[in-house]
């Protein structure tokens, strides 16, 4: 709790705008975080899920099989979710606005592209909330997912194994906060 306070004062002067990014593992609370910290601030959330779906032009409550890294997950249509997610960044820090980008942010080339982002504008900060969570938890929601016909994530239990093997840490990012 004390981590989502310290992060909710980063983003409390809404005149200047900041780039917050919400990410980590699926189902350890990213979209939660995002959707109570948009609340306070009135910043817009962008999340992978949704634009995903958006972008493959499904509905946002249409389930998909698709495995781990095939079909809309596939690593090309991965990296246009992030195009897509930076592209909206881009244009509400142009605008003066703040924005809150929710995604797993597991490799680090999309953490980086982010940054770079932040870079270009004057006096823009960049801050990463890591959600973590007991895998028990995780089992847990993703056992509620499956059974919400409203829930966009398409996340299983056999999924989340298999990115947590290939997960990249997020110690090459300046840490300010890590969610548990």
């Amino acid at each position: 709790m004390r981590y989502f306070c310290l992060a909710t004062r980063y983003t409390e002067n809404r005149r200047k705008p900041i780039l917050l990014i919400v990410c980590g593992l699926i189902a350890t609370g990213k979209s939660t975080v995002a959707g109570l910290v948009s609340n306070l601030t009135g910043f817009p959330v962008y999340s992978s899920d949704q634009v995903r779906k958006k972008l493959a032009g499904i509905a946002p409550t249409s389930r998909r099989t698709d495995k781990f890294r095939k079909g809309i997950y596939a690593e090309q249509f991965t990296e246009q979710t992030y195009a897509s997610l930076l592209e909206a960044a881009d244009q509400c820090l142009a605008r003066g606005k703040g924005v809150i980008i929710d995604a797993t942010f597991a490799a680090p080339r999309y953490r980086n592209q982010f940054l770079d982002l932040s870079g270009r504008f004057i006096n823009v900060p960049v801050l990463f909330i890591e959600c973590r969570s007991a895998e028990r938890t995780i089992r847990e929601r993703l056992a509620a997912r499956e059974r919400d016909p409203n829930e966009v994530s398409d996340a299983t239990w056999a999924v989340y194994r298999t990115m947590r093997e290939q997960f990249k840490a997020f110690s090459e990012i300046p840490r300010i906060a890590t969610l548990n």
